[in-house]
């Protein structure tokens, strides 16, 4: 089971694994973490930011015990949950007709990638 609990450093992304709390972190430079998914695999997927700049997400996978953007150099992304064949799913926001405008849309991440597609 996977979810967040607050900390001395603020709301961080946590595995509840054989009756223990494991502390997932942060991407490097972030306060905040929330787990929302992981497949029978082990890996977790979710989002980092410092809060209350929401506007600042970034979509996560958890790999071997650290954090993984998958939306390096973008403006918001969260990722929502992982198939068991490593395929991820979330939203992100892309460019819109009007550079100062952007659009929110479905994504799809492609195992162990930070490859991304856009659903319509």
């Amino acid at each position: 089971m996977v979810g967040y609990s607050d900390t001395a450093s603020g709301v961080h992304a946590f595995i509840w694994r054989h009756g223990l709390l494991r502390d997932l972190g942060a991407l490097p430079g972030d306060d905040d973490s929330v787990a929302t998914g992981i497949n029978d695999a082990g890996q977790i997927v979710g989002w980092s930011a410092t809060l209350p700049d929401s506007n600042g997400l970034h979509a996560v996978r958890w790999q071997d015990g650290r954090p993984i953007d998958m939306d390096p150099g973008g403006f918001y992304s969260t990722a929502q949950d992982t198939t068991n064949n490593g395929w991820i799913v979330g939203n992100i926001d892309v460019p819109a007709a009007s550079a100062v405008s952007r659009i929110r849309a479905h994504a799809c991440w492609r195992p162990r990638s930070v490859e991304y597609g856009v659903l319509t």
